[in-house]
């Protein structure tokens, strides 16, 4: 490194920095810049020729991916228990509100049960004459979305605006 220079961060702090998130299930505070950090160090050892820049940055990428592979089973744990995640790394928190919504899909269905006691009361067995993506019902609940030939038992309300529009015929 010539003098002006300066590298915040080497790959043994990002040694320690793996093992601290390792040892810890709390999803760990990253050094003030450590994206930049990393992208610099990384690009500097790029531009070098030599063999010992070539496997320092094998090695930091390397650890680099092992340290993001652990904070990511940490912030998704985090999003499978309705937790707040602690980070600054726009990347992170995108990953963990992308995993909320997941989740939050995948447990929709418990809302949809005391749905189904009204649907199986007053419903509509149609099926359905061509694809029709996901929309929002009158009721403004999700529907869809359904192939061409699929058998759908529907509310009533619903059931008779698909067959008046053409989308579906009543099944007896």
């Amino acid at each position: 490194m010539g003098k002006g220079e300066k590298q915040m961060i080497s790959y043994q702090q990002l040694c320690e920095i793996y093992r601290l998130e390792k040892s810890t299930n709390l999803l760990c505070e990253l050094p003030k810049n450590f994206e930049n950090d990393i992208k610099e160090l990384i690009y500097n050892l790029s531009l070098k020729n030599d063999q010992n820049s070539a496997v320092e940055l094998y090695n930091i990428k390397n650890r680099l991916k092992e340290l993001f592979r652990l904070r990511m089973q940490k912030i998704a744990l985090a999003a499978l228990m309705v937790k707040k995640v602690n980070t600054e790394l726009k990347n992170e928190l995108e990953f963990f509100n992308k995993l909320q919504e997941l989740v939050e899909k995948q447990l929709s269905w418990i809302e949809s049960i005391e749905n189904q006691k009204s649907i199986s009361q007053d419903s509509i067995t149609i099926k359905i004459l061509k694809d029709i993506e996901e929309y929002i019902s009158a009721k403004g609940e999700p529907k869809g979305p359904y192939k061409k030939d699929q058998v759908v038992k529907t509310e009533k309300e619903e059931a008779e605006w698909l067959i008046k529009t053409g989308l579906a015929v009543k099944v007896d």
